[in-house]
């Protein structure tokens, strides 16, 4: 077996006995997708081998049978059919898999689940991270960071710092108040119901405002969208709507609690960093309460957006591009347009 990739342009000659296969980044990455234990060493080689193929270039028919062929060596007739069924469950046009979602992928599918146990690994494609931003997302001029060590540099951390802060294993959850990353404050609404707010402490807030300045505010809002935007005020937003015969209020539910922390991730993997990168920007992002704080089991028990951190105003803008109501009401908007309205849609 070779593995490609491990330094740019470079390639390693390894031999192994394909009954003694023990990989510690396949006993890595399975055990994310929970198949240590499920699988033999032998198994988990080529299954992990070949999602990481899948990963590793463009998403489209013909380039995934070319490197997938090249991992194992051997141009299977299965090959085909399961790249097909790939980019059908997975369209090129949009945010890239996790690994793990590619894993799965396979485990589901007859034709290489079939395979499996006559598959060997000839060469293991482990290219360097790169940004792989979709179509839609190209032209966003957002910092390129392909690395966990090179995010660590931009936000001038030490590594254990930035898994501090990332916090992917929930840890701000379980520890003393005085090592949490987030002050609590319950109010209450005019409607009686309770809001929460999470305020960053200091150090977090500069991480968050720089991740809010060098890449959210470089992602551009939906043309409808009118709150949190710089120049844009209270006066701004009454405007188009003075002298209108018909204004149409409505608001979200628990807009920022309502958005996970996965969707944070998957939005920055949208706009091309490396899952592991990906991941711990969106969990600097994102936080769950203490238990003791907020002791309903519901949307603030889970990795959400904070009610009260810089970052997530600019998400608003980013979630709704996405959002099915978000495309109603444009719709809405349109369809009065036609019947002699002026009204305006504003977000």
């Amino acid at each position: 077996m070779t593995l490609s990739g491990v330094t740019p342009g470079h390639r390693v000659g390894l031999r192994f006995r394909r009954g003694s296969l023990h990989c510690a980044h396949a006993q890595k990455s399975s055990r994310k997708v929970g198949l240590v234990g499920a699988f033999s060493p032998p198994l988990i080689m080529p299954l992990t081998a070949v999602a990481a193929a899948f990963l590793a270039g463009e998403q489209t028919v013909d380039q995934l049978i070319q490197r997938i062929t090249r991992t194992l060596g051997h141009d299977w007739r299965w090959i085909p059919r399961v790249a097909r069924r790939f980019v059908k469950a997975f369209p090129s046009g949009k945010t890239r898999p996790r690994q793990r979602d590619v894993v799965r992928f396979l485990l589901r599918d007859r034709s290489f689940r079939r395979a499996l146990r006559k598959m060997s690994v000839d060469d293991w494609l482990a290219g360097p991270p790169r940004m792989q931003p979709v179509t839609a997302a190209a032209a966003w001029p957002v910092p390129p960071i392909e690395t966990v060590g090179a995010l660590a540099d931009y936000l001038a951390l030490a590594l254990g710092d930035l898994e501090w802060f990332g916090d992917l294993h929930f840890l701000n959850r379980k520890g003393r108040p005085q090592l949490r990353h987030y002050h609590y404050r319950v109010l209450t609404k005019q409607s009686g119901a309770l809001r929460l707010i999470e305020a960053p402490k200091p150090r977090l807030k500069e991480l968050q405002r720089k991740i809010l300045s060098s890449i959210l505010e470089k992602i551009p809002p939906h043309p409808a969208v009118h709150g949190f935007l710089k120049g844009h005020s209270i006066r701004t937003f009454v405007t188009p709507h003075v002298g209108q015969r018909v204004v149409l209020k409505m608001d979200l539910e628990d807009f920022f609690p309502s958005i996970s922390g996965a969707r944070i991730q998957a939005l920055f993997r949208t706009a091309g960093y490396p899952e592991a990168v990906a991941d711990l920007l969106g969990g600097i992002c994102t936080t769950v309460v203490p238990h003791d704080i907020w002791k309903a089991r519901d949307l603030y028990s889970q990795s959400h957006l904070p009610q009260g951190a810089p970052t997530s105003p600019a998400w608003y803008h980013t979630v709704l591009r996405g959002r099915q109501v978000y495309s109603a009401l444009c719709g809405l908007e349109a369809l009065r347009g036609q019947r002699g309205s002026s009204a305006r849609l504003r977000a």
